[in-house]
């Protein structure tokens, strides 16, 4: 009997979330092509080890190798937390993830938010890009 380890892709998706707008179609029951991912861990030298190709300049993100899907490395004040990643999106809609097990990641309620149709800011970060404003317009017909 042999055990099959894992290889270096299959470790990085399992530190990897499903985040922001698809969780959010997902939970309106609408369809989503917008599979974004962030990664728990790896870095940057452990994503292209594992044949994930580096795209972007100011902010750099990740193709993975078959499905081209992005990921991204952790954002925030503290680089090792979902949660620090999750508080530099902009809305509570947008700033939850899911695990590989289906379990959702909800720290500032985003699900509530939704059921309320409710656009929140999920935290000062909110001011520091103009253009969130015009992508809270643009939210705001989520709910007509």
């Amino acid at each position: 009997m042999t055990i099959k380890q894992k290889t270096q892709l299959e470790k990085i998706e399992e530190k990897s979330y499903l985040v922001g707008g698809a969780i959010r179609d997902l939970l309106l029951k609408r369809a989503t092509s917008d599979l974004d991912y962030v990664v728990v861990g790896p870095d940057e030298a452990q994503l292209l080890a594992a044949g994930f190709s580096k795209v972007g300049k100011s902010f750099e993100v990740f193709l993975h190798p078959t499905s081209k899907n992005e990921y991204v490395l952790l954002r925030g004040e503290d680089k090792n937390s979902l949660t620090q990643d999750l508080k530099a999106r902009d809305l509570t809609i947008n700033s939850m993830a899911m695990d590989s097990n289906g379990e959702i990641i909800d720290p500032f309620n985003g699900q509530n938010d939704l059921k309320n149709k409710t656009l929140r800011h999920t935290s000062e970060h909110f001011r520091d890009d103009p253009l969130r404003v015009y992508r809270l317009a643009r939210f705001s017909t989520l709910y007509e």
